[in-house]
């Protein structure tokens, strides 16, 4: 009855429009029925055009342009139309009927939704190639700087094995057999191969660099081989680990789920998606799953993911008295701990972990029956250090059939590995409280070996299939200088340049270089060793001179330690970083540079410093030879290079002071010479108790200061100050009665202040003939004899005063008569 009236109404208010004539516009006659009937017929003649057939042809056709048919829709049915006046829609549309009128408002309504969309996806298009193709060109530099230097460490690096990229390795029979060479190699290009001073190192490099700057730091003894295998092995799994999860994720996306969500966390998510995908839903894909908090946790850190491993020990659930000890907030402050004390634990906090490891390890049924409970058994062994429980928890899953969760090689060396406890120094903590096992406090990289070596080495080399297979037989058989060249030349293992050359260092500190036996190949190493630690320090200069330094040093101990090695690595180690204030020290009493460490007799670092210097000076490197002579404590010879540099500069100097003109640094020049002068001639002392040599130098500077002061004064035409000046130096003759003597001591002068006698016996005559003018009689006389004194002085030095200074004075005198 309701929709009755709203049509009467409707029509009533038609009629009332119609009935106004606006314009005389045609009249539309229509009962409620024609109406329906016109309806009826339009929706006909739409739908002659909507079949299924049509719809997917149509469709079809927008996907090819790039139109999203979902989308189109979307647009299409949310488009609202707004009322416009009759008079604009039968003008604009030139219709005379409703029927072409809805027409021409559905094509249009249509055409506009189809620009819209068009306009969004070219938008989206752009930006989509736009970022493939930074991608592209990124990944090209890589290759291109990777085919371009082959032996700089800048191809990759890579895990223990020649296999494909991400490379598994299973075990046998599901027993927890160690790896060897086995699996999970990785070849990536560093972020910056020129190696620039702006790049990051790579972080198995970073690994590596923090080790050797640990070895250098520790007071007593440190086991440097076993730190670079627990570190930086670790590091190449979980590197070999990430990029099986990849690529795992990318042949399985249905599967994966993987989400446009970019943390770590969720691409573990992602891997457990399809490796328990027969295991039924998981807590992460729908609620009321599988708990799988700490299975998250343990592949976050097999992958090497601290961050994402931290957020998954927080979001584990504490049930069923599973870690109740540990208190409200269960394992995730432990595994910060772990984190922050280089992977180690507190006394009490790994004596309570490995309680309540063995705890869980004793309930056999929920090994079996729990999806989750084997990585929580496993993860109390690894936090806590207690390598029985590992063992124990592989033995209980082989004992009932259970899957293995250490199910490959690769993973039985990184759980080893994360269980050996890092070098001893000062604030280190054991892993385990004292009378807690009868066996060690933890695990050490002996017992590591042992376990590797229960099994032939043809179990690691796959029967020969392995490219390392050599390398492991050269190193087995003691050619570790062999190895280590093949490792850093031959072609089929440039990913592990970087493993060579910290092998090497490692070799050469402890001093497991020396040849054995009498094999052909088996020749000295020292040459190829020093010129490998040599390259890889020059790589790190842009990035670390302090981490070059070390290995710098240590290419000079490989070629004999002797003080011309080491002179000539310093050198170059100090020119290419210019980094003389962290390398020398800041000078003065008591500074300290780096190499005060490495060479820490004060005689041989004097020695080795005033060698440099030489060299530098011979070089024409006036600089870095200053600075050496100062570090050797040879200010006399620093002085030396800089009055030399005084001397050439003051011309120079003084013409940018006065006018404006000239060399713009100058005079800035000038004054930094003279505040490095006054720091030698405070080094020097005392004139009366120094040698003559230094006295000299001292009275050679004083002058040179003098001499600037003076020619300054002369070009500002300030004369009487310039003759003031002059007369201070005690080598220039004012009077007839001196001439002769002066001649002589102008004779012994300092070689740099006697390239400047010239231009003060300029500047002399020049001041004179500023006088003249405005003077007395008497005083263009007496100006005159002085004049004469310096013109018969000049003759005197003939040897050092040119033609043209000659012609000068001779025109000067001549303007007095």
């Amino acid at each position: 009855m309701a929709s009755t009236q709203d049509w009467a109404s409707l029509e009533d208010r038609s009629k009332v429009q119609l009935d106004q004539n606006h314009h005389n516009f045609p009249r539309v006659e229509r009962d409620l029925g024609q109406l329906q009937q016109f309806a009826d017929t339009l929706l006909g003649r739409t739908k002659r055009y909507r079949t299924i057939g049509s719809q997917n042809a149509a469709s079809r056709l927008l996907a090819e342009q790039g139109f999203d048919t979902t989308r189109l829709a979307q647009d299409v049915t949310t488009l609202a139309v707004q009322p416009a006046a009759a008079e604009n829609v039968f003008t604009a549309a030139g219709s005379s009927s409703v029927e072409e009128y809805l027409q021409q408002v559905e094509e249009s309504t249509i055409l506009a939704a189809i620009q819209e969309a068009q306009l969004e996806t070219v938008e989206s298009f752009q930006s989509y190639m736009e970022g493939c193709m930074a991608s592209d060109w990124a990944a090209n530099k890589r290759t291109l700087f990777s085919l371009l230097a082959p032996h700089n460490g800048s191809s990759g690096f890579s895990g223990f094995s020649s296999q494909g990229v991400g490379g598994r390795t299973p075990l046998i029979g599901g027993s927890p057999l160690p790896a060897g060479m086995g699996g999970g190699s990785v070849s990536r290009a560093r972020s910056n191969p020129m190696g620039l001073g702006t790049a990051q190192l790579h972080p198995m490099e970073r690994a590596y660099v923090e080790v050797v700057q640990q070895s250098h730091a520790a007071t007593g003894s440190f086991d440097l081989v076993g730190a670079f295998a627990a570190a930086c092995a670790r590091k190449h799994l979980e590197t070999g680990h990430t990029v099986h999860t990849r690529n795992h994720i990318k042949g399985h996306k249905q599967q994966a789920e993987r989400g446009p969500d970019p943390s770590d966390l969720k691409e573990v998510q992602a891997y457990l998606a399809i490796k328990l995908k027969n295991r039924g839903l998981l807590d992460f894909q729908a609620a009321g799953g599988h708990d799988t908090c700490w299975i998250q946790v343990y592949f976050c850190l097999r992958n090497g993911k601290r961050e994402a491993a931290l957020a998954a020990a927080a979001a584990a659930t504490i049930d069923n008295g599973l870690l109740k000890q540990l208190g409200s907030q269960g394992l995730a402050p432990i595994l910060e701990e772990w984190y922050r004390n280089s992977r180690a634990l507190s006394d009490h906090s790994a004596l309570l972990l490995a309680r309540e490891g063995e705890k869980l390890l004793r309930d056999k049924a929920s090994l079996k029956s729990q999806l989750r409970f084997p990585y929580l058994v496993l993860l109390c062994g690894l936090l806590s250090g207690e390598a029985r429980i590992v063992e124990g928890l592989t033995s209980a899953l082989t004992g009932m059939q259970a899957p293995q969760v250490l199910t490959t090689l690769e993973d039985f060396m990184w759980a080893k590995l994360c269980m050996i406890a890092p070098p001893a120094s000062p604030g280190t903590v054991s892993n385990l409280a004292a009378g807690y096992s009868s066996g060690p406090p933890s695990y050490s990289l002996a017992e590591f070996q042992t376990d590797l070596n229960r099994w032939p080495p043809t179990y690691y080399s796959r029967t020969g299939k392995e490219p390392l297979l050599y390398v492991t037989v050269l190193l087995l058989s003691l050619q570790i200088g062999t190895a280590i060249k093949y490792l850093w030349t031959d072609e089929s293992t440039r990913s592990y340049r970087c493993d060579a050359v910290h092998l090497a260092y490692a070799m050469q500190k402890e001093r497991m270089l020396t040849p054995h036996g009498s094999s052909p190949t088996n020749v000295n190493p020292t040459a190829d060793i020093a010129l490998m630690l040599h390259q890889w320090g020059r790589k790190m200069l842009p990035l670390d001179s302090s981490a070059a330094l070390s290995y710098y040093m240590t290419s000079a101990k490989a070629q004999g330690n002797s003080l011309v090695v080491k002179a000539q690595l310093l050198k170059e180690l100090l020119i290419e970083s210019n980094d003389f204030g962290t390398m020398l020290g800041g000078g003065g009493s008591g500074s300290r540079g780096l190499l005060d460490s490495y060479v820490t007799d004060p005689l041989e670092r004097r020695r080795l410093y005033e060698a440099v210097a030489y060299e530098c000076q011979v070089s024409a490197q006036s600089e870095e030879a200053i600075e050496l002579y100062l570090a050797a404590e040879r200010p006399r010879q620093a002085l030396a290079i800089l009055n030399q540099q005084l001397s050439a500069l003051i011309g120079a100097a003084i013409e940018q002071t006065a006018t404006g003109t000239g060399r713009a640094s100058a005079a800035e020049d000038l004054q930094r010479l003279e505040v490095k002068a006054g720091c030698a001639v405070e080094r020097i002392g005392d004139v009366d108790t120094a040698d003559d040599g230094s006295a000299a130098e001292v009275a050679a500077f004083r002058l040179l200061v003098i001499i600037k002061q003076a020619l300054l004064a002369e070009r500002r035409g300030n004369h009487a100050m310039a003759l003031h000046c002059i007369a201070d130096l005690g080598f220039i003759p004012f009077a007839s009665s001196s001439v002769d003597r002066l001649i002589q001591r102008a004779s012994q002068l300092h070689p740099a202040v006697a390239e400047r006698l010239a231009d003060v016996i300029e500047a002399a005559a020049d001041a004179l003939a500023g006088q003249q003018q405005g003077a007395s009689r008497d005083k263009r006389f007496t100006l005159k004899l002085q004049l004469e004194a310096l013109l018969t002085y000049a003759n005197g030095v003939s040897l050092r005063v040119g033609k043209s200074l000659f012609q000068k004075l001779a025109a000067t005198a001549a303007s007095f008569s």
